[in-house]
C-alpha cells in the first residue's frame, strides 16, 4: 500500500491552484488489477495509473497519487481529503459528486470453479455462496439479488478468488478483467468466467469540482481524438475485437479467373495442336496416361489366351513372362478359387468386366500384399475374347485404415451400447441415425427400430429449441419433461426428469452433420433432492418452533416463580396477621398459575411427540357433562356472571375420551370467564353427525378481526391485563387434531364469542 486516505489533510484549491509543494490529490482502489494496483517491487500500475499521468502530464498539474478502499475514496471525496478519482458512476451516490466522461465500460462477470454446476444465469446463483467486495459497484448489484443466494462481502478481492479456487465460496461476482488478471497471475486453472447478463458499469472520475471535472472531460476527448486512450486500454485490457486473416475475396476471384483462362488457352492451344498435328496429340496423350498410371502406382498387364502369356504395359512387372497356373500359385491360397472363377468368366464370354480383391505375394516368399483388380475382355472381330486387359493396385494401406475403421467402429459400438447413459444420434435434418438400448427404455420404446430412421426432433418441443438454433457449442441442461404419448418421441406418461447433454457433430467441412445428446433419467434424484429440502425446511420450522416455544415458556414460568419467591420472603418477615394471609393467598394464587403452566407445558409436549394417550370408553357425556359444570360454577368468583348450562339429554352414551372432552370444555369455560366481566357465560353440548359438539357462549368484549388468525396460536393473549399463559386454546387446537376433530369460533367486537369443538364419537 502507497499511502492511507486517514492522515491525508483537507484541500480547498481549484484546479489553478495546485503546485508540487500542495498538488492535486488523485486517489486509486488499492488492489484492482488491471486498472490501479502496487506490483511486487512496490511500483504503481494499472491502466488507471498510465491514464492519469498522461492526462495530468498534457494539464501541466502537479498530482499525487494515493492507493484507498472505495470505502475510503467515497469519504475522502465527501469530505474534501479526495480530489479526484476513478470510480464506477452509481446514481445513487452523494449528489455533490460530478462525473466525467466515461473512458471504459465494466463487464461484471460470475466466476465459479470447472467442476460445479454451470451458472448462466441469475437464477442459477440461488443457494450459492457468492463473494463480493465490501462498498463496491458489486454490492450494488447483489443487493438488488440477495433473495437469490447468500452474499459475503470481503475487502480482498484477490484472495476471494484464490480461496474461491479453494472450495471456499460458490462464486464470485466482479469485473472480468480483474478475473482475468488474478486467474492468469495467480496461475489458477480450475475457474470458469460466465456471463450472467448483468449490465455493463461506466468508469469515469469523480470530484466535487465542476470545473476540475470539465478540464478532464476535455482531456479525455483529446486523448480519444489522437488515439491514446485506444493505446492505453489495449495495453491493459484484452481486446474482444479479435484480428483474424480472411482472404481477400477479390484477390480469390481474380486468382480464379487467371486460372480459368489460362485453361481456356491451354485447350485452345490443344485443340490448335489436335488440328494441326493429331499424332502430336495422341503422343502426348499416351504419355499422360503413362504418368497418371505411375502417378496412381496402377500396373497395367495384357493375358494373351492363346499363349498363355502376362505381358507388363506399365507398373511393377510381378507377372511379366507368367502363365496362368503361375500367376495362380502368387495368389494366397483362399483367393485363388476367386480369382479362377473370374478369368474363365471372362475368357467364356460370360462377363465382359469384374473386379476382386485378392492377396499376392510378388516375391513369392509368403509376404501378401492386398490387390485390387479391374479386368476387361477384349475381343476380335469375331467377338471372340482373345486377350485380358487388367489394371492392378496395391490397397494393403487401404485396407489396413479400413480395419483400423472397422475396430474403432466396433469400440464406439460396445460403448454406445454398454453405456449406463441413453445416446442418440441425430442427422442435420433432425433424422435419428442411431439410438442405444438405455435410451429406449427412458423414452419407452421396446424395439429401436420403430425409431431409426423416422423420428423428427424438430417436431419435439423439449429439444426443438436447441437443434432448431443450430448452435454450435454443446449445451447441458435438466428438463422437466411432461410425457405424453400423443408426442413424438414419448410413449410414456407423467413428469420427468432429464439430465441431458447436446454436442453438436462437425463433418470435414466444419459443418454440423449431426447431433449426439446424452439423456439420464434423474427423476428419483430430484424427487429424493425435494423430500430432502422438505424435510430440511421442517425441521428448520420445527427447531424455530421449540425455541420460541421455550423463550415463551421461560417467561410464563418466571412471573409466578418470582411472584412465589417475592412473597415467601414477605410473609417471613410481616407478624401482621392480615398480611400474612394476603401474601399466603398471592402465592397460592400463583403456584396453582405455575400448576396449571406445567400441566399445560407438558400436555402440549406429549401432544407434539405423539405420547398422549387418547382411551375412546364408553361414556355417558351428559352425566361428565353435569359434574363437571356443577365444578365449574364453583370455581367462578365474578358474581356479576351469570352461568348457563344447556345439558339437552337426560342420557348420552358414546365412545369418548371423557378426559380429554372435559379438558376442551374445561379451557373454553376458563377463558370465557377471564375475558368476560359482566354478563353470562354459557356451556353446552349436542351429539352432531356422528360426534359430540361442545361450546362456549360469552359476552366479552370480542375479538378482533386482525387478531382472530393467530388466537389458537401458543402464547397468545390478547389483552395483557387478563392472567393466564395463553395455552388453553392452543391445546385445545391440538387435543381436537389429534382426535380427528374441527375446532372454531365466531366472535363480534362488543357482543361477545362463542368458541366450538367437535370430536368423533361413535354410540354405544
Amino acid at each position: 500500500m502507497l499511502l492511507i486516505l486517514a492522515a491525508v489533510p483537507s484541500f480547498g484549491n481549484n484546479e489553478g491552484q495546485f503546485t508540487k509543494n500542495n498538488p492535486l490529490v488523485i486517489v486509486e482502489k488499492n488492489n484492482f488489477p488491471p486498472y490501479s494496483f502496487v506490483d511486487g517491487k512496490g511500483a504503481a500500475k494499472g491502466l488507471n495509473v498510465d491514464l492519469v499521468k498522461e492526462m495530468m502530464d498534457r494539464l501541466e498539474i502537479p498530482y499525487e497519487l494515493r492507493f484507498a478502499t472505495w470505502k475510503e475514496i467515497k469519504a475522502g471525496i465527501s469530505s474534501g481529503y479526495v480530489n479526484i478519482a476513478p470510480m464506477i458512476y452509481n446514481p445513487d451516490t452523494d449528489s455533490t459528486f460530478k462525473f466525467s466522461a466515461t473512458y471504459l465500460l465494466l463487464k461484471f462477470r460470475v466466476v465459479y470453479r470447472k467442476k460445479d454446476p454451470p451458472i448462466n444465469t441469475i437464477r442459477d446463483l440461488r443457494d450459492k455462496v457468492i463473494a463480493v467486495e465490501d462498498e463496491s459497484a458489486t454490492e450494488n448489484m447483489a443487493n438488488s439479488f440477495s433473495h437469490t443466494g447468500n452474499i459475503v462481502f470481503v475487502d480482498n478481492l484477490r484472495r476471494a478468488i484464490i480461496l474461491l479456487s479453494q472450495g471456499e465460496y460458490d462464486a464470485v461476482l466482479c469485473d472480468e478483467q480483474s478475473i482475468k488478471h488474478i486467474i492468469r497471475e495467480n496461475r489458477i486453472k480450475n475457474l470458469v468466467i460466465s456471463d450472467i447478463g448483468l449490465p455493463d458499469q461506466d468508469y469515469s472520475f469523480a470530484g466535487t469540482d465542476t470545473s476540475l471535472v470539465k478540464r478532464l472531460n476535455s482531456e479525455l476527448s483529446n486523448l480519444k481524438d489522437s488515439g491514446e486512450l485506444d493505446k492505453i486500454q489495449k495495453k491493459w485490457v484484452n481486446s474482444e475485437n479479435g484480428k483474424y486473416d480472411i482472404p481477400h475475396k477479390a484477390n480469390y476471384t481474380s486468382f480464379m479467373l487467371g486460372i480459368l483462362i489460362s485453361i481456356f488457352v491451354l485447350a485452345t492451344i490443344f485443340l490448335i495442336i489436335k488440328v494441326n498435328s493429331s499424332r502430336e496429340k495422341l503422343r502426348k496423350e499416351n504419355k499422360k496416361l503413362q504418368l497418371a498410371v505411375k502417378a496412381g502406382q496402377v500396373t497395367v498387364w495384357v493375358y494373351d489366351i492363346a499363349k498363355d502369356k502376362f505381358t507388363n504395359i506399365e507398373g511393377e512387372p510381378f507377372l511379366k513372362g507368367m502363365g496362368r497356373q503361375e500367376a495362380m500359385h502368387i495368389t494366397h491360397p483362399d483367393d485363388r478359387r476367386l480369382q479362377k472363377e473370374l478369368l474363365l468368366d471372362i475368357m467364356m464370354g460370360k462377363k465382359e468386366r469384374g473386379e476382386l480383391v485378392i492377396r499376392i505375394s510378388p516375391k513369392n516368399d509368403g509376404n501378401y500384399i492386398y490387390h485390387w483388380e479391374d479386368v476387361v475382355a477384349s475381343k476380335s472381330r469375331n467377338g471372340k475374347v482373345t486377350t485380358i486387359v487388367g489394371t492392378t493396385k496395391d490397397i494393403t494401406e487401404k485396407v489396413k485404415q479400413q480395419n483400423e475403421i472397422n475396430e474403432l467402429y466396433l469400440k464406439y459400438k460396445t460403448v454406445f451400447t454398454e453405456v449406463s447413459v441413453g445416446c442418440v444420434f441425430f442427422d442435420s435434418e433432425g433424422t435419428l441415425i442411431d439410438i442405444n438400448d438405455k435410451a429406449c427404455n427412458i423414452f419407452g420404446y421396446a424395439d429401436k427400430k420403430n425409431l431409426i430412421g423416422k423420428t423428427d426432433i424438430y417436431e419435439n418441443p423439449y429439444f426443438n429449441g436447441y437443434f432448431k438454433g443450430q448452435h454450435s457449442a454443446p449445451h447441458y441442461e435438466i428438463m422437466e419433461i411432461n410425457a405424453d404419448p400423443s408426442m413424438q418421441f414419448f410413449p410414456i406418461s407423467g413428469k420427468r426428469f432429464w439430465e441431458c447433454s447436446f454436442t453438436p457433430h462437425y463433418d470435414t467441412n466444419n459443418k454440423i452433420s449431426g447431433y449426439i445428446v446424452c439423456i439420464n433419467d434423474v427423476t428419483n434424484l430430484i424427487q429424493t433432492q425435494k423430500n430432502l429440502e422438505a424435510e430440511k425446511d421442517k425441521a428448520v420450522k420445527e427447531t424455530k418452533a421449540k425455541l420460541e416455544f421455550i423463550a415463551n415458556v421461560s417467561h410464563e414460568v418466571r412471573t409466578p416463580l418470582n411472584a412465589i419467591t417475592g412473597f415467601s420472603n414477605l410473609i417471613m418477615k410481616t407478624s401482621d396477621p392480615q398480611e400474612k394471609k394476603e401474601y399466603a393467598e398471592i402465592i397460592e394464587d400463583n403456584s396453582e398459575l405455575l400448576d396449571r403452566l406445567i400441566n399445560d407445558v407438558l400436555d402440549l409436549t406429549k401432544l407434539d411427540y405423539g405420547t398422549m394417550k387418547f382411551n375412546a370408553k364408553k361414556t355417558d357425556v351428559s352425566h361428565m357433562f353435569g359434574e363437571l359444570c356443577t365444578a365449574l360454577k364453583r370455581d367462578i368468583k365474578n358474581e356479576d356472571i351469570l352461568f348457563i348450562v344447556d345439558n339437552p339429554y337426560d342420557s348420552c352414551n358414546v365412545y369418548v375420551d371423557g378426559d380429554r372432552l372435559a379438558q376442551i370444555i374445561t379451557n373454553f369455560v376458563t377463558n370465557a370467564v377471564k375475558h368476560t366481566k359482566t354478563g353470562h357465560v354459557k356451556v353446552g353440548y349436542s351429539y352432531l353427525e356422528g360426534g359430540i359438539k361442545t361450546y362456549v357462549e360469552d359476552t366479552g368484549p370480542g375479538i378482533p378481526e386482525g387478531n382472530k388468525e393467530k388466537i389458537f396460536q401458543r402464547f397468545t393473549r390478547l389483552d395483557d391485563s387478563v392472567p393466564g399463559n395463553g395455552l388453553g386454546l392452543s391445546i385445545c387446537k391440538a387435543i381436537t387434531d389429534a382426535c380427528g376433530g374441527k375446532i372454531g369460533f365466531e366472535s363480534k367486537v362488543g357482543a361477545g364469542t362463542t368458541f366450538w369443538a367437535w370430536i368423533p364419537a361413535p354410540r354405544a
